[in-house]
């Protein structure tokens, strides 16, 4: 019966962990963005941007844990 379950679990994890992998570079980017010219941060932005990142990092290992 567990072997029933068991590619479709690996298939989730790695869906999990294609999707934690895709935002992190989302938010990778956003967070890039979000400093002036003069490599000053825009505090609020950046910080939403940090935010991202971590939650971004904790689906990666969801989907890590799960495959």
């Amino acid at each position: 019966m567990l072997s029933c379950w068991l590619p479709a679990l690996c298939l989730k994890g790695a869906t999990l962990w294609a999707d934690g992998a895709w935002s992190a570079a989302v938010s990778g980017t956003l967070f890039s963005n979000n400093f002036c010219a003069d490599g000053q941060p825009r505090p609020k932005m950046a910080k939403a941007g940090a935010k991202d990142i971590g939650r971004a990092a904790q689906v990666a290992r969801t989907g890590a844990a799960a495959w």
